[in-house]
């Protein structure tokens, strides 16, 4: 359970500091938020993982990568919506 909890703080930490870096149209709940972060470091994982070896989240160098993927979730989610 602490776990869950774990993520779900980390995942609003992490999409609420990729939402300042690249702001998102209309009002998102907390939600929405915590899904971008969520979202953002499994993308931010992955990318760690394949450049730098498995850098672990919660090292500084994890923490980068995922607001890096939430960023890119952002970016994402934004051309898709804008797709006719």
């Amino acid at each position: 359970m602490i776990q869950l909890v774990s993520w779900l703080v980390f995942g609003l930490v992490v999409g609420a500091v990729a939402k300042w870096f690249y702001p998102v149209e209309g009002e998102h709940g907390a939600g929405v938020t915590i899904g971008i972060g969520v979202v953002g470091s499994f993308v931010g994982g992955l990318a760690s993982y394949l450049l730098a070896g498995g850098a672990s989240v919660y090292q500084p160098a994890g923490f980068a990568f995922a607001i890096l993927g939430a960023v890119a979730t952002i970016a994402a989610w934004k051309w898709y919506s804008s797709q006719p």
